[in-house]
Order: structure tokens, then sequence, then C-alpha cells
């Protein structure tokens, strides 16, 4: 993914993640799990009524080995827990805004309000 990355962006991730207190702060995102799962099991039966956007990176390649899901549509995920979802992949792997910026300007445009 190097080439996804212009320098400056590059070194702002660097510089970010350089940070004790953000590697701190994404360490403590990841064990909240707990506490996501116990949201999950509240909710569980419920759908959301407000519109759902749901964009992924779907090429492959470019997602690491650890990824899980490669067969998995997002979409049917996403519609068994909402009643207006809409989305598709993206030609890009994780890094959705600096792989696809412009796909995923258009797609937040024809989805978000004007106003």
């Amino acid at each position: 993914m190097p080439d996804a990355f212009d320098t400056a962006a590059y070194k702002e991730y660097l510089r970010g993640l350089s940070d004790p207190e953000t590697v701190r702060a994404i360490c403590a995102d990841y064990r909240s799990v707990a506490l996501d799962l116990e949201h999950d099991a509240a909710d569980r039966g419920r759908k959301l009524a407000c519109p759902v956007l749901v964009l992924r990176g779907g090429n492959m390649l470019k997602r690491p080995g650890w990824q899980t899901g490669a067969k998995l549509d997002m979409l049917d995920v996403w519609r068994a827990r909402g009643d207006d979802v809409r989305g598709r992949a993206l030609d890009c792997g994780h890094f959705i805004p600096e792989e696809a910026p412009d796909e995923l300007l258009a797609a937040l445009l024809a989805f978000l309000p004007e106003g």
C-alpha cells in the first residue's frame, strides 16, 4: 500500500502512530469489543431506522492476509440490521480515503442529503 499514500499523508500517519497516547487509544478501542458485544446483544432483533451507507475495500489483493470475510457480503450483513442500507465495494484495500478518494467522495455526496 505504499503507493496509496502521498508523502504528507504517510508522515501524518507516522506522527500519529508514534504518539503513545494514540497507540493507547487504538488499543483501548480494540479492548472494548466485550462492551460492543453487550450492546449488540441488547440491540438484537431491532433494526436501524436511519439510512446506512456501507462502503468497503473490495480489492482483496490489497488487503492483508489476516482479513476475514473474503466471501462475506457486507451489504447482506447490514441489511439484516437496517431498513435502508446502501453501498458497495470500492476498488481499493483497507485505506479507502487514501486509495479511492474520488470514489469515496462521490458515494458520500450521493448518500448525504443536500443542505
